[in-house]
């Protein structure tokens, strides 16, 4: 009997640390009456080419499949050991993302390792929605 519980035990655990996992991998966020998602392909990104796959639905909870979907990305303003922050160089571009599938997806290339930002912005129907997402690329 003992082993059945450590044996149900270990399994439920491993589902909760998957799930959790999960939860980790997908960014959800509401703006201006969208809830956009975003997860990447291969998790966590990396420095090099990475694959962004969004979601975006609509106040009704519908997905949006009409709406151009741009993603810009960006280097977070650094900290150094003093406590002080540092500007950088804008290191940053943007993508257009395609639709694919239920949703859109867009190439990203980080060009260094470190905490970056990730805007998605949404357009349909003459209405803009945006959503910043922060990340650390290893």
């Amino acid at each position: 009997m003992k082993r059945q519980v450590i044996v149900i035990s270990a399994l439920l655990l491993l589902l909760m640390a998957g799930g959790v996992y999960a939860k980790h991998a997908v960014m959800t966020k509401k703006a201006d009456g969208y809830t956009i998602g975003a997860s990447f392909e291969k998790a966590p990104p990396a420095t090099g080419a990475n694959v962004l796959l969004i979601t975006v639905k609509d106040g009704s909870g519908k997905k949006v499949a009409d709406a151009t979907v741009e993603v810009e990305y960006f280097m977070a303003r650094q900290m150094i050991p003093t406590g002080k922050s540092i500007e950088m160089p804008h290191m940053g571009t943007s993508a257009t993302a395609a639709p694919s599938g239920a949703g859109y997806r867009a190439g990203l290339d980080f060009s260094m390792p470190g905490r970056w930002h990730v805007v998605v912005k949404v357009n349909q129907k003459g209405k803009t929605a945006k959503a910043d997402f922060p990340i650390q690329v290893r």
